[in-house]
């Protein structure tokens, strides 16, 4: 009897349990943080394997520790704060896209919306996710930097308004042209919402210059008669003649 004893084989322990508890296990354990992965690797290491079923409450033990360290694993999200800090910054600071030439703006506009988008996804995680971060990151910074307010152009309207007043017919040709190509650059200029304010300077300088206009000289009536306008005095000539006639008559009749 004794050595029938001996010869029986205890039952194996069940451990489905565990089995099920490891199935739980996420594939990639590199979006958690460092901490939490560490114990429920802890917890996957400590299960022995063929324990008899004398010992199935340890084994139990194994499968609720590998549930618990599952339950306790916390997402290691990529840190934001930099690109919150950013996009904090470059919205208090551009508020009027109006003074801001349209070719610097768009881009801004586009990198604010990517930045927040990045912001608003809850699925980013360190060791992993990094790049999408700091590629925001440094786009917006990039855009905001390259942001160009558009020129002053006001003294340019005002010369503009003084051109367009003068009467070309007034001045001499050569003004006329000057001015004529000076007004044209000048509303050019104007017209371009992307120039520089070096180029409304130079429009500025050039129809200044062009509004030093030369006039035409005015005629003034010659004091000299000419041989051909003589027949205009000839009823006054007449006139003078008969009169001298008549005055001679009448001193003859007197004496």
């Amino acid at each position: 009897i004794e050595d029938a004893i001996e010869a029986l084989v205890l039952k194996q322990a069940d451990y489905t349990k565990v089995e099920e508890a490891l199935a739980k296990v996420p594939e990639d354990l590199s979006i958690y943080t460092d901490e939490t992965v560490k114990a429920l690797n802890d917890a996957i290491n400590a299960v022995v394997r063929d324990l008899d079923v004398t010992k199935q409450a340890e084994v139990d033990e194994y499968a609720k520790a590998i549930e618990e360290a599952l339950a306790a694993l916390e997402y290691n999200y990529v840190d934001k704060t930099e690109l919150i800090e950013l996009v904090l910054l470059v919205k208090a600071d551009v508020k009027d896209e109006t003074i801001y030439t349209p070719s610097t703006y768009a881009p801004f506009i586009e990198a604010l919306a990517k930045a927040e988008a990045v912001l608003a996804n809850n699925e980013l995680y360190a060791n992993k996710d990094e790049a999408v971060v700091e590629e925001a990151w440094n786009a917006l910074a990039e855009a905001w930097s390259n942001l160009r307010i558009k020129a002053d152009k006001e003294l340019l309207k005002e010369l503009l308004a003084k051109g367009q007043a003068i009467d070309l017919e007034t001045i001499t040709e050569e003004s006329a042209a000057t001015l004529k190509l000076a007004l044209e650059k000048a509303v050019e200029v104007l017209d371009n919402e992307e120039a520089t304010q070096e180029e409304v300077e130079e429009a500025v300088k050039v129809l200044s210059a062009a509004l030093e206009v030369e006039y035409k000289e005015v005629e003034k009536p010659s004091d000299k008669i000419e041989t051909g306008d003589a027949t205009i005095f000839m009823p006054y000539a007449i006139f003078a003649l008969s009169s001298a006639c008549a005055y001679v008559t009448l001193r003859k009749k007197e004496d």
